[in-house]
């Protein structure tokens, strides 16, 4: 469903787009995942403006780096490749990405992307 920009007084941070209907809650965080999907596809352009939304918001972006595999994971170089050029002029990737890693390391990785969160 498209969004539009809600009126706002001075002190309200403008809304986020969202993927599914949440009523009227207001998001407080984004989490992005990163595997070799991201940034790809039809969907590209809609995620882009996504984050931007919350970005201008100031809203914490808690990103997932997949490395796993099976799961589509690649190096964390990829994204520089891929990820539009004005996010990350703005500063998308200063903040670490939590690494998700599979196997024993999985549960690990999950811990540390919550308290991101």
């Amino acid at each position: 469903r498209p969004w539009r920009a809600a009126s706002r007084s001075p002190t309200q941070r403008p809304r986020v787009p969202r993927s599914s209907d949440s009523g009227d809650e207001e998001a407080t965080h984004m989490l992005l995942y990163l595997n070799t999907s991201t940034w790809v596809g039809d969907g590209a352009e809609a995620l882009a403006e996504q984050v931007r939304a919350a970005r201008r918001a100031r809203l914490p972006i808690a990103m997932a780096h997949e490395n796993d595999a099976v799961r589509n994971g690649c190096i964390f170089g990829h994204f520089f490749e891929v990820t539009p050029r004005d996010l990350i002029a703005d500063g998308l990737y200063h903040d670490l990405a939590v690494g998700c890693h599979s196997g024993p390391h999985r549960q690990g990785s999950l811990a540390l992307l919550a308290q991101a969160l």
